[in-house]
């Protein structure tokens, strides 16, 4: 097995994942503001900002493929039992139940006991009922589950079978939440599955199997231009958005990740820091953005341009949770551990 050597363009897509998701919750804190219209340019605006970095958690899911699902890593269900789903129970435990605690203490404090408040943010922890964001961690818990599966069938195959099965799963992704999108009740009864179970594989054959050419750099471009002008559109007409996954985010995912293999860097060194603790960012910045909005107000005091304001905070956001990441990887349990 080879050693885990920084790989530059995973880095540079793990940065701009973690960006993205910022950006999301920054849109979303925005749009939340009661003294912004509904109806208004800056809402649009907001809500762009929102919809359009949805593609962050499919990226996230295709470079944990691209790298768990090598064949070269190996990964046992020992090694997942061991470290990988620890690391992410530990990081529920130690995190989110601090962020239950304050969410049950400000919402019911007053009017119950401490054992309640208590009981009450165990329990939202066991059944999932964490913080918005947190719901990535549970789901990763379940591909790393399946994560021996999958690569005892890669492990086994020839290039044809390969082929076969990625082609399938890249087409499910796509398929998958169309035929959700159809909303036809007998189809959908059995579309419990999640996209995620087909884009995790996907991240392996992308990185690993494809390869760089003109054509396929022409068709992602072509697939995030037509994802911008669609979420642009979508937005501008009120349309709903997604409870997912659309296909065209999904399609545009795969796009960004296949591009991202043309990045290239004389100095990956700052993208190798950085990437190290875009766990911790991804967990923090949703702290940082409530005391922001929830206590400070922000939204009521920033009266640049929409996307002035939302960079502003992103770039705030982002350079305040990296201290605090900094500042907790000093611990050693956490460091080599958890985050």
């Amino acid at each position: 097995m080879k050693t885990n050597a920084p790989i530059p363009y995973i880095n540079f897509l793990r940065v701009t994942a973690t960006v993205a998701v910022i950006f999301i919750h920054v849109g979303a804190m925005f749009k939340s503001s009661p003294e912004l219209n509904s109806c208004g340019n800056s809402f649009f605006q907001y809500e762009f900002i929102h919809r359009f970095c949805s593609f962050a958690v499919p990226v996230f899911i295709l470079i944990s493929g691209s790298l768990l699902l090598n064949p070269e890593k190996e990964i046992t269900y020992r090694s997942i039992l061991h470290k990988y789903i620890p690391r992410i129970a530990w990081a529920l435990l130690l995190f989110g139940s601090v962020m239950n605690l304050t969410e049950a203490y400000m919402t019911r404090g007053c009017d119950e006991s401490l054992p309640d408040v208590v009981l009450t943010s165990v329990i939202n922890l066991l059944t999932g009922n964490c913080w918005d964001h947190m719901w990535y961690l549970y789901m990763l818990i379940g591909l790393y589950a399946l994560t021996p599966v999958y690569k005892a069938f890669i492990n086994q195959s020839d290039r044809t079978g390969m082929n076969i099965f990625m082609g399938f799963m890249t087409a499910m992704c796509i398929v998958l939440p169309y035929l959700k999108l159809a909303d036809i009740a007998p189809i959908n009864s059995y579309l419990t599955l999640p996209v995620f179970l087909f884009l995790y594989p996907c991240g392996y054959y992308i990185g690993t199997l494809c390869t760089k050419n003109k054509l396929s750099a022409a068709i992602a471009v072509l697939i995030l231009i037509a994802y911008c002008l669609h979420t642009a559109w979508q937005t501008w007409h009120g349309q709903e958005a997604y409870p997912g996954y659309d296909p065209l985010t999904v399609s545009a995912a795969l796009a960004i990740f296949h591009l991202g293999k043309y990045y290239s860097s004389r100095h990956p060194w700052l993208l190798n820091h950085l990437s190290k603790h875009c766990f911790c960012i991804y967990i923090i910045h949703a702290v940082i953005l409530n005391v922001a909005f929830k206590i400070l107000h922000i939204g009521s005091i920033l009266h640049f341009a929409p996307l002035i304001n939302a960079v502003v905070v992103v770039l705030f956001t982002f350079l305040l949770s990296y201290i605090v990441s900094c500042l907790l990887r000093q611990i050693p349990f956490l460091r080599e551990k958890v985050l």
